[in-house]
């Protein structure tokens, strides 16, 4: 029988590769996926999309190559519907954070931006809080944040801020801070929006009556009826926060 020394396999060992630990909250950059596959976790929860294609792409930002991101791709077809595409996760290791903050990174590209609008809700995997609104007003695109909390429809619009303008075809970074868990003492959100050069907007708040959860979602709702543009979502990031508004 063959002896190894033990002192050998302990400085073997030692030298082995440790794995790397996982950040707290939830991330989510498609970097582990080919282009052309179908975004993993990701399912229809409402209605179902016909003629939209929803894929990972490396085609969104030319200048990272290396880079993937969620493409919603509505320019073939006719069948243009309303669905709603979610992907639900956990929030990892939150520890005794009350806040939870956002960051994701979108792109809009289409001839016309009339034809573009979209949503994204954000909430406990059962439940909305708050939405984004990328939608075309007459002074421009812009993005709206507002809750989703409120007694009513009405009030939940009446609500909202101007996040401001956005451009298409060039990508733009939003940032919200959410309330999360029973124990926080947040009753808003917050919400900025970052321009084409990463210049940061200023900070808007609106009501947030329901905190995120461990068990979280993110959903996206294209308009009904609206056939052309190719809607980017990359570099999601929820990461437990101070309950201090945006700084």
């Amino acid at each position: 029988m063959i002896r190894i020394n033990s002192v050998i396999i302990k400085a073997a060992l030692l030298l082995l590769p440790l794995a790397a630990p996982a950040e707290p909250g939830f991330q989510m950059d498609f970097s582990g996926q080919l282009p052309g596959q179908a975004p993993e976790g990701w399912a229809s929860v409402w209605q179902k999309p016909v003629d939209d294609v929803i894929y990972v792409t490396n085609a969104g930002d030319p200048a990272n190559p290396e880079k993937r991101q969620l493409l919603i791709d509505r320019a073939h077809g006719e069948d243009h519907t309303y669905y709603r595409y979610q992907r639900k996760f956990r929030l990892a290791d939150m520890g005794v954070a009350q806040a939870v903050r956002v960051s994701f990174r979108f792109k809009v590209e289409c001839a016309s931006l009339y034809d573009a609008p979209f949503e994204l809700e954000f909430g406990p995997a059962n439940r909305r809080i708050m939405t984004l609104s990328f939608c075309l007003r007459s002074w421009g695109p812009n993005v709206f944040l507002y809750p989703v909390t409120l007694r009513s429809w009405t009030e939940n619009w009446e609500a909202k801020r101007n996040l401001g303008e956005f451009r298409r075809n060039a990508w733009h970074r939003i940032e919200l801070l959410l309330p999360y868990g029973e124990n926080s003492p947040m009753r808003s959100g917050f919400g900025r929006l970052y321009d084409a050069s990463g210049r940061p907007g200023p900070v808007f708040e609106v009501p947030a009556l329901l905190p995120m959860s461990a068990e979280s979602a993110v959903s996206i709702v294209p308009a009904n009826k609206r056939k052309g543009a190719a809607i980017y979502l990359a570099d999601f990031v929820f990461e437990p926060a101070s309950p201090r508004r945006l700084k």
